[in-house]
């Protein structure tokens, strides 16, 4: 399969969206205030509580929120509709078809269901978890399983398809782990892999670059490798 560039790009920034919703969908929301603000100034985001640090990841007029990484998300899709394959298509397009927050009847009647005799302390656990404030913030289940549905998917597709798609996610992952302070060994052996294969494909200049990460793993090294990626995604190898 020959990929032009800016379908190449567009896999691995739908790679590096899939891992970002994945971890939020993994964070929300929030309940304590001294993780929301480590995990702001992690990620430079202006909020300062667990509160304000929901609504602004849940914000759809903010681009860094659930619902926006997942318009970016479907936006890239749309770029690569061309090179992946039909049912990849229909599963991304299951997810962007998913309501972020759950019906709230969908809920009352998976309480009911799970209803067993329950104590006062579960009584009153139970009389706060439906507070509206709390329901807004919960997060539909649906999302999570239609976004591993996606990520199964793309295990199909073409080597070259497959191969621009998990650059992205270990970027992204390597990214997410330095900014709180994790050192991503795994993930920085999957992309000196990843690195080769580009070689191999005639994608080369990334040695250096890759070396000084590896000798001083962070985010100055990180950007520096991200930024002659980019440089080949617009001139070409």
């Amino acid at each position: 399969m020959i990929l032009v560039l800016s379908t190449a790009q567009s896999l691995y920034w739908l790679g590096r969206i899939a891992v970002r919703i994945d971890n939020l969908c993994h964070l929300l929301p929030f309940e304590d205030d001294e993780a929301a603000r480590s995990y702001a100034h992690a990620f430079a985001l202006p909020a300062w509580s667990a509160d304000t640090l929901n609504q602004l990841l849940l914000d759809p007029d903010q681009t860094v929120s659930l619902p926006g990484n997942l318009q970016h998300l479907f936006e890239n899709v749309q770029q690569v509709r061309g090179v992946i394959l039909e049912q990849t298509y229909q599963a991304f397009n299951a997810l962007q078809q998913t309501d972020i927050e759950p019906d709230p009847a969908s809920i009352d009647r998976q309480r009911s269901a799970n209803q067993t005799v329950s104590s006062p302390a579960e009584d009153l656990i139970s009389a706060q978890a439906e507070a509206p404030r709390e329901l807004s913030l919960q997060l539909n289940p649906d999302i999570r399983l239609r976004l591993a549905q996606c990520m199964d998917v793309m295990r199909e597709e073409d080597d070259r398809v497959q191969l621009f798609w998990k650059l992205g996610q270990i970027i992204e992952s390597v990214d997410i782990a330095l900014r709180v302070q994790s050192t991503p060994l795994t993930a920085i052996q999957g992309l000196a892999d990843i690195l080769d294969e580009l070689e191999a494909l005639g994608w080369r200049g990334l040695d250096a670059a890759f070396h000084y990460f590896q000798q001083r793993p962070g985010l100055t090294g990180l950007y520096q490798l991200c930024d002659l990626l980019d440089e080949l995604f617009e001139d070409g190898p």
